[in-house]
């Protein structure tokens, strides 16, 4: 029983950014079907919960930063449970300055892997869209922080209840610079993080495709 733990263990650090993306993919999807789904409010908290676990599994070998990751989990998990109902305007500013400082650590430690892997394999491949995820994601939380300091920053959200999802959805469209044009920054501060966005989304694609060239002509060269 132990050696299958330990291999299953093993199993799940190798392909890390892998089971992050998809932990991070099934996150993204499943507000698509908020009508339809008993107790999603149960199920949205078990997915973040998985999301955070899939974080945690990224930082296993690095057990220092493994427990202020755990630590800061714990308090989104709690913070989200709080969210249930009506909460002050401090709380979701905690929560989302807890849940950006979460995610850019992960982004820190998917770009180390991707600097210092020598190949690319399929857990490359999975760094390289988590990465894009998780810069989506906090991109979701800055507009989102954006408009409950603001109201009215953003025209074309939907109905009330619905402005976290929609916001991450135009960080998305953002980033990769769709620009369909439904939902629209209206105020200064707004206009412009949607342009720095805008530049994030160009920037980490041109940075990441030639990673992922220069190492792929570095293997075949050898």
């Amino acid at each position: 029983m132990g050696v299958k733990i330990k291999y299953y263990r093993a199993f799940a650090y190798r392909y890390r950014f892998l089971i992050l993306w998809v932990a991070f993919l099934i996150e993204f999807i499943i507000p698509a079907f908020e009508n339809t789904i008993h107790d999603y409010i149960v199920l949205e908290l078990l997915i973040s919960i998985l999301g955070i676990l899939a974080g945690f599994n990224v930082l296993l070998a690095r057990k220092k930063l493994f427990y202020f990751i755990v630590l800061l989990g714990a308090i989104v998990v709690l913070f989200k449970i709080l969210s249930v109902g009506d909460v002050p305007d401090w709380v979701e500013y905690v929560k989302d300055f807890i849940l950006v400082s979460y995610y850019v650590i992960i982004i820190y430690e998917i770009f180390k892997e991707l600097v210092d892997q020598r190949k690319v394999d399929l857990n490359t491949i999975g760094a390289v869209l988590a990465g894009f995820f998780v810069i989506g994601i906090i991109g979701g939380i800055i507009f989102s922080s954006i408009e409950i300091t603001s109201p009215g920053s953003f025209t074309g959200l939907g109905d009330e209840g619905r402005e976290i999802s929609d916001l991450v959805y135009f960080s998305f469209v953002t980033l990769t610079t769709i620009g369909y044009g439904d939902i629209s920054p209206v105020t200064q501060l707004a206009q412009r993080v949607t342009v720095l966005f805008g530049l994030v989304g160009n920037f980490y694609s041109t940075i990441i495709i030639g990673i992922i060239i220069s190492k792929f002509l570095a293997n075949k060269d050898k």
